[in-house]
């Protein structure tokens, strides 16, 4: 054939005998063939089938295999951003005259998604307090809560739902649960019976800051219909960014582990420093503990605090920090420092900020892989600038 003709299809490059490569290879194709039509047809219905990237990529069914076995669940749905994974959960299972509830207290895209996007085509909602169990319980009575969204620790607030609660008043007027299991992790929470978790893998199962993703993760038949919507809204991860995800993931337990052992004692400094007025973080004075340490042992690296300081006063606070870092996301390697209000509460009216108990001092930390004295001596020294 001629040189032309050669370049574009070239011999493939095959290996000897058992000898393959360590590394999965990233998968970059975006088309997929088969030797004859007749096999391609009889192996449509394969789990292992894979005819266009955007449908089904194995780099990222890879990814999606890894994160439902960590979450013990049968299968997963990935997406290119935790709220495009939020987006294909919610869409899957609602429709125009459908009720949601929701929470104050919940991660402000999610809030502002339901609120002023899902209310334009038709979508109803309820938002109340999750630490108020008489309003929760008065929502579902309306009889017409189809999908309920909450977190496994609130952002940026860091709440603990009654989820006993919850998934009993779900179960008794067939709602169905999405549960952003973010902050907690793939590795907590694997007994609650939501219908689905939802998590940001930009945060923890990435853990270096370098790529976005999400997942839907829960039971096959459940997962069939967001799969369908995932692919419709092209929603699907690009394979680089599922390829930087799974080498994430092969250190998720240690860093985890050390984020969650740093940021308990930065609380103890926190909690005993006289400018800082109240500390969120999971203790045992915390409402619904008991059910927190029933599924989850560890807490993260994301910590809040209350300063009797104004806004000025915060922001100097914030840019006074020489290690953590301003800016919104969390779970990485590097420490990060986020005004509460400014990064997380932007769409609340003066009384829904009290609700959430966001004030003009609140500050969110993500702790990161620095070394534990160090955080702690940069917290202090901009304190003691206060």
């Amino acid at each position: 054939m001629d040189k032309k003709t050669n370049l574009i299809h070239p011999k493939r490059v095959t290996f000897s005998g058992s000898n393959r490569p360590l590394i999965d290879p990233i998968y970059r194709s975006v088309k997929y063939t088969f030797d004859s039509l007749e096999e391609a047809s009889a192996d449509s219905h394969n789990d292992n089938f894979f005819e266009y990237s955007r449908d089904k990529n194995p780099t990222t069914f890879q990814l999606e295999k890894s994160c439902a076995e960590l979450q013990n669940r049968e299968c997963a749905v990935a997406t290119s951003s935790g709220m495009s994974a939020m987006w294909a959960a919610i869409l899957a299972n609602i429709q125009s005259g459908d009720r949601v509830l929701l929470f104050y207290e919940s991660y402000a895209p999610t809030r502002k998604m339901v609120r002023q996007k899902l209310s334009r085509l038709g979508v109803k909602f309820s938002i109340v307090s999750i630490q108020n169990e008489a309003e929760i319980e008065n929502a579902f009575a309306l009889g017409d809560v189809k999908l309920v969204i909450y977190e496994s620790l609130t952002n940026p607030m860091l709440f603990i739902p009654n989820h006993d609660l919850i998934i009993k008043l779900a179960k008794k007027y067939h709602s169905k649960t999405i549960l952003d299991n973010t902050f907690l992790g793939l590795h907590n929470n694997l007994e609650l019976e939501v219908d689905f978790f939802v998590h940001s893998l930009t945060k923890y199962a990435n853990g270096h800051g370098d790529a976005m993703g999400g997942i839907i993760i829960g039971d096959k038949e459940n997962l069939n219909q967001v799969r369908d919507y995932a692919v419709s809204l092209g929603a699907t991860p690009d394979p680089e960014a599922s390829y930087l995800i799974l080498r994430g993931l092969k250190t998720y337990f240690v860093r985890y582990d050390i984020q969650s052992r740093t940021a308990q004692s930065i609380v103890n400094f926190l909690s005993n420093h006289k400018k800082v007025s109240k500390v969120y973080y999971p203790g045992k004075e915390s409402q619904n503990f008991d059910q927190l340490i029933r599924h989850a042992n560890q807490f993260g690296g994301i910590i809040s605090f209350d300063l009797d300081v104004s806004e000025k006063e915060l922001f100097k606070f914030c840019d006074n920090l020489n290690i953590f870092t301003t800016a919104a996301s969390l779970g990485s390697v590097e420490s990060l420092v986020s005004p509460a209000k400014l990064f997380f509460g932007k769409d609340l009216k003066a009384e829904e900020l009290a609700i959430a108990s966001i004030g003009s001092g609140t500050v969110r930390i993500s702790v990161g892989m620095e070394s534990e004295d160090d955080l702690i001596s940069d917290l202090s020294q901009a304190l003691d600038q206060l």
